[in-house]
């Protein structure tokens, strides 16, 4: 699986959860370039939630 889906995956988790789209969409890519990119989708809605 390559980074974009996992994104995809994970802000539409986030989004499906009420999160604003754009606002999810920043902090999954803070989250990616911490991470070099190598997060399950599991792993970057976690990191996520805790900085929403």
């Amino acid at each position: 699986m390559g980074v974009k889906t996992v994104k995809e995956e994970a802000l539409s988790a986030l989004v499906m959860l009420g999160f604003v789209r754009n606002v999810a969409e920043k902090v999954l890519d803070q989250e990616i370039s911490k991470n070099a990119g190598e997060l399950t989708v599991e792993q970057l809605i976690k990191y996520a939630l805790k900085n929403l």
